[in-house]
């Protein structure tokens, strides 16, 4: 893998380190099966047995204002990497523009997803705050 210069590509895997053999191994998704695009600059959090991955950008600096979610719920029951897929969610507010090169923390006590900055057309100087059960977003301007 190479960071910087002009060989950037866009990658398109999954992996997962196992802390029992203290080894990465990738995580295969059938190419039958939901995805999400391949990209870069993009953020993601845990939340509970989830893993959320927002926006990012695709190709020549496309950005992307999408939000996928894998829950590892039934995989830590059963092992069973079959278990893990991919779900896109659909977020119903304008509030959220695509953006590479922003920063996302989960907040559990009120279970909302907080998105800074990134890049879309210029900087943005914004946090998004992400309520994925209502499917909404809330914009909150930053001025500095």
């Amino acid at each position: 893998m190479m960071f910087g210069g002009e060989n950037f590509t866009d990658l398109n895997d999954l992996w997962g380190f196992d802390l029992k053999e203290n080894k990465w191994e990738e995580v295969k998704i059938e190419a039958d099966r939901l995805r999400p695009s391949s990209r870069r600059f993009h953020s993601s959090v845990i939340r509970n047995e989830e893993l959320i991955i927002i926006g990012g950008c695709h190709g020549k600096y496309r950005s992307l204002k999408d939000v996928y979610r894998m829950d590892f719920g039934e995989f830590l029951k059963s092992n069973d990497i079959k278990s893990l897929q991919w779900k896109e969610e659909v977020i119903g507010s304008s509030d959220f523009i695509p953006r590479w090169g922003h920063s996302s923390s989960y907040n559990a006590t009120n279970d909302k997803i907080y998105i800074f900055g990134g890049r879309f057309s210029n900087d943005l100087q914004d946090i998004i705050i992400l309520d994925l059960d209502k499917r909404q977003s809330k914009k909150i301007s930053v001025h500095m």
